[in-house]
């Protein structure tokens, strides 16, 4: 992976959160990604960040969800 945001975004999100009112009283300890995958890179396993994708279907109460793994940090925009 060519970027650290995936370490560094969290704890600047902990960083921001405690400076927030609504944070005075419980302040928060730590952040982390929901949805990481572990990916093989030229033989290696690498870290990228995930999203799910509701596809709402005719006929269908329910919507049907894949997945879309990113090629970029949606952060800085480096290529993982």
């Amino acid at each position: 992976m060519g970027c650290n945001c995936i370490k560094e975004i969290p704890q600047e999100i902990v960083e921001h959160s405690n400076t927030l009112a609504d944070f005075k009283k419980t302040p928060a300890m730590s952040a982390k990604f929901k949805d990481l995958v572990f990916p093989f890179k030229d033989g290696k396993v690498t870290t990228a960040l995930k999203t799910d994708v509701k596809i709402k279907c005719e006929n269908r109460k329910t919507p049907k969800t894949t997945s879309v793994r990113f090629s970029y940090c949606p952060f800085c925009g480096q290529k993982y």
